[in-house]
């Protein structure tokens, strides 16, 4: 009987051995439990998940909300973002699917007839294309010596993205009055140097390309 005793000890011992994690283990585990964050962001509102050993460093699903609209959705994975993102326009349609871990866009929604692939797509902001027309938008105003005028004016502001996706420049594709591109242009100044596009691409290759903005000034009567 003790025989019997000292051998279930012994299995027993071994069993809880081979279950129990080990010390690196249980580290690395800790370092990928993560806190869920909900954060008011301007007019924007972001929801992710942190490392709950570094709540600086995201880690989990990600979602940037305006309006109660998810605008874009995605995966961190320890402070990098991977995977395939969403990004979608005002109307709440996929603008396009940008893969972090290939660096490419895909499912491009297609413009004024044109059908894009990985191969040949026009300049794209890396998000959703309700985040830069709004920034501009916010930036502008109607000038208060054209109240009264019963004509909308347009302008296409188009920002110059360079080969690696970096705003380079600017400039207006169509004007309008001196007091609307004036305002229009104040505002392109203003653009976060944060803000990064995907390359436009011809023929497999990354090249410079345009990005335009149009904004139409509603008359006030």
């Amino acid at each position: 009987m003790e025989r019997i005793k000292i051998l279930a000890l012994i299995l027993s011992a071994i069993i809880c051995f081979a279950v129990q994690p080990t010390l690196a283990q249980q580290k690395q585990n800790k370092n990928v439990h993560t806190l869920k964050i909900s954060r008011p962001c301007g007019l924007y509102t972001e929801k992710f998940s942190v490392l709950a050993s570094d709540t600086a460093v995201k880690h989990g699903q990600y979602s940037l909300i305006y309006k109660g609209k998810v605008i874009e959705t995605g995966e961190y994975k320890k402070g990098k973002r991977v995977g395939g993102w969403k990004f979608y326009n005002i109307n709440n349609e996929i603008e396009f699917i940008y893969d972090y871990d290939d660096e490419l866009p895909y499912q491009i929604m297609p413009h004024k007839g044109y059908t894009y692939t990985a191969k040949t797509f026009p300049s794209m902001y890396l998000g959703s294309p309700l985040v830069p027309y709004h920034f501009i938008a916010t930036h502008t105003y109607y000038p208060v010596k054209e109240q009264g005028n019963t004509r909308d004016c347009t302008v296409v502001l188009a920002l110059e993205i360079s080969a690696t996706g970096k705003v380079t420049g600017y400039h207006l594709e169509k004007e309008s009055k001196a007091e609307f591109n004036r305002i229009v242009l104040n505002a392109a100044a203003k653009i976060p140097s944060t803000w990064r596009f995907v390359p436009a691409r011809e023929g497999g290759k990354n090249v410079p390309g345009i990005y335009r903005i149009i904004l139409i000034f509603e008359a006030v009567e």
